[in-house]
């Protein structure tokens, strides 16, 4: 058991040691490794541990293995860390609601810091976005249909990373695109319900008058009330799902 428990240990040293050169500067994005042998040798470890580590690099998409030509530094891929989310979502009920407490944080400050900051055209795609999702949902949703599912999604997120833009702080949205998989599932979920549909649409309306108007902290409260509603629609379907396994 022992080389393996050391083995592990040293390709946890290599990840730390990749991640501390991409932080650096020393490997930037797109950029390819050394092979392996050299690389192992330049680290000064044995190639089972690097390997390991390059593996587990690529798992979380820091690192990108392509047969035949090596492995590279990735871009930046906010789907990459989405999936992440999504799937730990997936495995426990718990994190959708601290992924909602989170989104009630960051959403409400970008509310709040685009009421402030916003400029005349970040008011005008707002707008376009909010009056794009209120004719989504006028329209109507057969829930069949994957085209009409995912117009009625991309309003509504475009309507959200909208006013992450206007905050002026660029990692809200990279926030919001993140965990763009897991919005779309509570989106999905909490309109399903078809109980605060108008709810939301009044709400909307009322963070991007907050926002036009340069109330900051009203947008700010709004946007809380918002994703509060959101919980509420959720914990809605949670309990109608219990009462009907009964």
């Amino acid at each position: 058991m022992k080389p393996d428990i050391q083995r592990r240990k040293v390709s946890e040293q290599v990840v730390d040691r990749i991640i501390e050169q991409i932080r650096e500067g020393e490997l930037t994005p797109g950029q390819r490794l050394l092979n392996e042998r050299s690389f192992a040798e330049e680290l000064g470890v044995s190639r089972m541990p690097l390997r390991e580590a390059l593996h587990a690099l690529q798992q979380v998409g820091i690192l990108e293995i392509r047969h035949g030509e090596g492995t590279f530094v990735s871009h930046y891929d906010p789907d990459k860390a989405g999936r992440l989310l999504y799937w730990h979502t997936l495995l426990s009920a718990r994190p959708v609601y601290d992924l909602l407490a989170t989104r009630r944080l960051i959403e409400g400050e970008a509310a709040r810091l685009a009421a402030t900051n916003a400029t005349d055209a970040d008011i005008e795609r707002i707008r376009d976005a909010m009056v794009a999702r209120e004719r989504a949902v006028e329209r109507g949703t057969d829930w069949t249909i994957e085209k009409e599912v995912t117009a009625r999604f991309e309003t509504d997120r475009a309507y959200h990373i909208s006013i992450a833009k206007a905050s002026g702080n660029a990692m809200f949205p990279q926030f919001l695109a993140a965990i763009s998989s897991t919005l779309r599932v509570q989106q999905e979920t909490s309109a399903r319900t078809g109980v605060f549909v108008q709810d939301v649409t009044q709400i909307h309306r009322e963070i991007f008058g907050a926002i036009v108007e340069h109330r900051a902290d009203e947008a700010r409260d709004l946007m809380h009330d918002h994703i509060d509603l959101v919980k509420k629609a959720l914990q809605l379907v949670e309990s109608q799902q219990g009462e009907s396994e009964e």
